[in-house]
């Protein structure tokens, strides 16, 4: 009987024992939380676009000796490009694009006997290239659609090539008679000063993609040519161009 009462006493006291060696190896508490870092590129999109491009008169002033041009002009042509831009908050945003023009076909026109022995016809190639800081205000949202207008300022390259000219003699005076091609004069590229003013409208398509329509009035500057052994070339002065465009944002986050 005493035995079976000293194995009681020693079950009980390591029954409230137990507990209190638990309590001794319980695990740590987890440490306190961190503060919040908030998401890499909230707010950033990128955009590309497509447009069509018909360029302003490129002025009537030849380079060097040559004679001014009566009718000039340069053909219609497309553009290609893309950008990343940041939502600073609902109303205004900023990005940065870089845009490429095809080659646009220049041509002039001029005669030194008001076309009585003969003229002759210019042509050549004009390729434009931009890149532009923007700044857009956006007009809230209306049913999916926000309207907006913005301002940019940058850099243009504008490269003048392929230019030749073809005499066409209509009497002795001038020389043989018919077409004769004249001596290619060298290409040359130049950089200038560039702004844009634009206006349009998003859409927004769901996902994070918005399909932007719109307008923009670009100056890309001069462009020229080099000149011949004979002190020849042409220039194209203070060329605007006015953009159709389509394009699509997509916001990254």
């Amino acid at each position: 009987m005493g035995r079976l009462k000293t194995l009681w006493s020693i079950g009980v006291i390591l029954g409230l024992s137990a507990p209190a060696v638990a309590a001794d190896f319980s695990p740590p508490p987890p440490p306190p939380p961190g503060p919040i870092v908030s998401e890499l590129g909230s707010g950033w999109y990128l955009r590309g676009d497509v447009g069509w491009v018909e360029f302003s008169d490129p002025g009537k002033l030849p380079l060097g000796a040559g004679l001014p041009f009566d009718r000039v002009g340069l053909r219609e042509t497309w553009s290609v490009g893309g950008g990343i831009g940041y939502q600073i908050n609902s109303w205004f945003r900023t990005d940065v694009t870089a845009d490429w023009r095809n080659d646009a076909k220049f041509f002039g026109v001029n005669s030194g006997s008001n076309y009585v022995n003969g003229y002759s016809i210019d042509n050549g190639k004009i390729e434009s290239s931009t890149l532009l800081l923007n700044g857009y205000i956006d007009f809230g949202r209306w049913y999916g659609f926000t309207p907006y207008v913005g301002a940019g300022v940058g850099v243009a390259q504008n490269h003048f090539h392929s230019y030749a000219g073809q005499v066409t003699c209509l009497t002795l005076a001038c020389g043989p008679l018919g077409p004769q091609l004249a001596t290619p004069i060298p290409s040359h590229t130049t950089y200038n000063l560039a702004w844009a003013v634009m206006a349009g409208v998003a859409f927004d398509l769901g996902y994070g993609f918005k399909l932007d329509a719109g307008y923009r009035f670009v100056h890309v500057g001069d462009a020229r040519t080099g000149v011949d052994a004979f002190g020849v070339g042409s220039k194209a002065k203070a060329l605007d161009a006015q953009e159709v465009r389509l394009g699509v944002r997509y916001v990254i986050d």
